[in-house]
């Protein structure tokens, strides 16, 4: 993408380069509509789908400062971050329709 960045630059020519911000996208996440859509589109089934139903489900997070904790919140939405499951969960759902 950089190359054709530097060649339209070498040609005058103009380049648009639209972005996409998905730093906040993994924590809209619906589980309920990809545990629906393992099951019946990629037919994601048995002892499978109970480990990745398992990873999504009863997830928590709190946050510290310090000596200070907040209180602990039912994650009721979004899949886990910095992981390659929670990417890869993240694509089957908005990607792969």
């Amino acid at each position: 993408m950089l190359n054709d960045v530097y060649n339209s630059a070498d040609n005058q020519s103009r380049t648009l380069l639209p972005q996409l911000d998905l730093s906040a996208a993994f924590d809209t996440l619906d589980k309920q509509t990809l545990l629906h859509r393992l099951d019946h589109t990629f037919g994601v089934r048995g002892t499978t789908f109970k480990w990745i139903s398992s990873y999504l489900e009863g997830r928590s997070q709190y946050v510290r400062f310090g000596d200070c904790t907040s209180i602990s919140v039912l994650c009721e939405y979004g899949v886990p971050q910095s992981s390659v499951l929670g990417a890869l969960l993240f694509t089957l759902l908005y990607v792969a329709a």
